[in-house]
């Protein structure tokens, strides 16, 4: 009977030790799923939080860039030349910097696209297709003076912002008078010495039909 007893005590004692182990196992087991979860949800967070870090950085590279110039507007006084078109245009090679078009169509026939681009170095494109001049294309000189000409005649009609022009009309003429063989595609420069002002006069492309190409472009820069 005693020993039956002392059996019995043995049995419970070791029922109670294993569950005891049990319950300790199981804490300890909660413990670690604890300490490991907020590691997961970090790890989980960080992954978008680094993404959206680096998207943030390149919208602010791409709007935190601060373009010297505004964006373009048209230039063209439309009270003188009342046919007239400004659209600007997205550019691809410089998101940033879009490019102003304006396109003139004159009383007499003659049209007239305005290119106008750029950030810290400002371009105005002059892209006259006339009929009222003809003469040989490689004849620079009296291509010189009809340029002169076209855009002289179309300066009236410009805001009065586009100084630039004006002083590259001087600077034209100037080249003209002193020198004696003319060259297309010249940088003819009216600027100082830290910023620079030029004027350039492209290759004068034959007509298609009866309308030659003049491209005449004012730049200055950098800003």
């Amino acid at each position: 009977m005693k020993k039956s007893l002392n059996l019995f005590l043995l049995s419970s004692f070791l029922v109670v030790l294993s569950s005891g182990c049990s319950i300790q196992s199981a804490a300890n087991s909660n413990a670690v799923s604890a300490d490991a979860q907020p590691t997961v949800d970090i790890f989980a967070n960080t992954k978008p939080s680094v993404n959206a870090n680096v998207n943030q950085t390149n919208a602010v590279n791409n709007d935190s860039y601060e373009c010297v110039r505004a964006t373009p507007k048209s230039i063209i006084k439309r009270r003188v030349f009342s046919k007239t078109n400004f659209t600007l245009q997205k550019n691809k090679d410089f998101p940033f910097e879009p490019i102003g078009f304006e396109t003139v169509e004159f009383e007499n026939g003659d049209k007239l696209i305005i290119e106008n681009t750029g950030c810290e170095n400002y371009t105005l494109i002059f892209r006259f297709q006339t009929s009222r001049f003809s003469g040989k294309s490689e004849d620079a000189r009296f291509w010189y003076r009809a340029a002169v000409q076209l855009i002289e005649q179309t300066r009236k009609g410009l805001v009065d912002e586009t100084n630039l022009v004006a002083d590259g009309i001087k600077a034209l003429n100037l080249y003209i008078k002193n020198n004696k063989t003319l060259k297309f595609d010249e940088e003819i420069d009216f600027g100082g010495t830290e910023i620079r002002d030029v004027v350039t006069l492209s290759k004068v492309k034959k007509p298609k039909g009866n309308r030659y190409k003049i491209e005449l472009s004012f730049g200055i820069g950098p800003l």
